[in-house]
């Protein structure tokens, strides 16, 4: 499976988020996960290290899973 798109700038991939940051002072993506807290699990420069950080943070059971996120870009 591949990260879905599901808002300009932010994916949902293995129980998390990763959200495309602009600022300048900050790392390109933020990693947080779909949780309760939405726990962060890092940023970085580079999508491939984003999806990394997804795989080994994987939220077995998310707070609303991709399927809640797929009927609103439909």
């Amino acid at each position: 499976m591949k990260p879905v798109k599901i808002e300009t700038g932010e994916w949902y991939y293995k129980g998390c988020f990763i959200q495309e940051q602009t600022h300048p002072e900050l790392l390109k993506y933020h990693v947080f996960q779909d949780t309760e807290n939405q726990n962060t699990v890092g940023t970085c420069d580079y999508f491939k290290e984003a999806k990394e950080l997804c795989k080994s943070h994987e939220v077995k059971n998310p707070k609303n899973g991709l399927k809640s996120y797929i009927l609103k870009i439909k």
